[in-house]
């Protein structure tokens, strides 16, 4: 009986270890994947940036 106990208590650890395991995969996709959008969102940042500093200099060149 004390046999079948600690097996138990291993094929649960075993267990565990695994939806852990599986946990800290989904997290670190997680966290790369926000990485990825923040780095987006900054890009188009200064993407606007400079759009918007091309139309001011169009504007101005055209008002001399």
């Amino acid at each position: 009986i004390l046999i079948e106990k600690i097996q138990s208590v291993k094929a649960n650890a075993d267990q565990s270890q695994r939806i852990v395991e599986g946990g800290c995969l989904e997290i670190r996709k997680l966290d790369t994947a926000k990485k990825n959008v923040t780095y987006a969102m900054k890009t188009l940042k200064e993407l606007n940036k400079l759009v918007i500093g091309i139309e001011q200099l169009r504007e101005l060149c055209i008002s001399k």
